[in-house]
């Protein structure tokens, strides 16, 4: 069926928002900024939705890059790091404490400071899953509206900090895509185990109910292919570069509807929590880095509030150990949406008692 009108218009305004976004890259590039093909996009992108301009984030590719970044994350296990796997069993149980402490800590910001009933502020107050906790908290009655721009400005301001705060604590951050490999050093059989991966993710993701399952199904497939030993294909820098580029754009175009005064106001309030939550992933980063002897910069983007998606492409981006921040954030997203899907009934019933005169 051929495109209407109106559908040749959203392509014109998602490529537009593209180009915007590319421009932005590579403007920050110039700037010699921390990570520019992601801070870069998601800089400009945010600033011309706010104006209203004609962009429209390029949500059709948010799955199949998904799968792609899956596919990568999934490229760096090897039977090295099955080994030391081992050693993360500390890092995982400080994880699932930083877990209840974050949401506990952001649940009382946001009924004490914005004001929140309680589903939206418990729904808000999830550090992770974005599209899951707008989904689980409109069931539960909470205000959709309300926790998309809590959770989308968490995601958008620790994207935005942790760069930052990692060059403040290590020094300047390589600026490339932080990969050796390029596409034209790649063979056929690589860029055919790589299409394999992301296909036979996409496919199955279709049919599993995990969450985020188009990043998580690939980043598995990937993973086994390469502990198997059936392929050692590398993730070329190209790849990296676009999948920061688009992700970027796709986020900052997510601030279009409604009134900018209300949206800036909701995205002041997230800030706030986001600044409480990345303190918080410091304080845990450093004391299991002591712990463990795992490295604080790992351990920073390993428990950072970001998106699944996001943190992996700038572990990769700054060539960190990918493996272990993937698989903490997977676990993350994982728990934090079967918790919040086990626990509606139990913050349905509280906020009906807490509302009755």
């Amino acid at each position: 069926m051929a495109a209407t009108r109106s559908q040749w218009a959203r392509y014109a305004r998602m490529a537009l928002a593209l180009a915007v976004g590319l421009l932005g890259g590579v403007a920050f590039w110039w700037l010699a900024t921390p990570l520019p093909w992601l801070l870069g996009p998601l800089f400009i992108s945010l600033v011309v939705s706010l104006l209203r301009l004609p962009v429209e984030a390029p949500t059709p590719l948010r799955i199949p890059i998904s799968a792609f970044v899956g596919v990568m994350l999934g490229a760096t296990y090897s039977p090295e790091v099955l080994g030391q796997m081992a050693g993360w069993w500390l890092t995982i149980l400080g994880l699932l404490g930083y877990m209840v402490i974050a949401t506990a800590m952001c649940f009382l910001y946001f009924r004490a400071v914005a004001g929140f009933d309680a589903r939206t502020a418990f729904f808000s107050a999830m550090p992770g899953g974005l599209s899951e906790m707008v989904i689980i908290g409109d069931s539960a009655g909470a205000d959709p509206r309300n926790v998309a721009l809590v959770q989308a400005g968490r995601v958008v301001f620790t994207v935005y900090s942790i760069p930052f705060l990692i060059e403040f604590m290590n020094g300047p951050l390589n600026r490339v895509a932080g990969q050796t490999v390029g596409l034209a050093d790649m063979q056929g059989s690589a860029f055919l185990w790589l299409g394999l991966c992301a296909a036979a993710g996409l496919a199955l993701g279709y049919l599993v109910k995990l969450p985020a399952r188009f990043l998580i199904v690939p980043m598995v497939l990937s993973a086994v292919v390469h502990l198997a030993g059936w392929s050692d294909f590398k993730t070329p820098w190209e790849f990296v570069v676009a999948a920061q580029v688009i992700l970027g754009t796709i986020l900052g175009c997510g601030f279009q509807d409604g009134r900018v005064r209300e949206i800036l106001r909701v995205l002041l309030i997230s800030l706030g929590a986001t600044f409480l939550l990345v303190l918080l992933s410091l304080g845990f980063a450093w004391t299991l880095s002591w712990m463990s002897g795992v490295g604080l910069t790992e351990l920073l983007l390993a428990y950072s509030p970001g998106g699944v998606a996001e943190m992996g492409v700038l572990a990769l981006a700054l060539q960190l150990e990918v493996a272990m921040v993937s698989l903490h954030h997977a676990i993350r997203i994982v728990v934090l949406v079967f918790a919040a899907a086990s626990l509606v009934p139990l913050v349905v019933r509280l906020s009906t008692r807490g509302s009755r005169p």
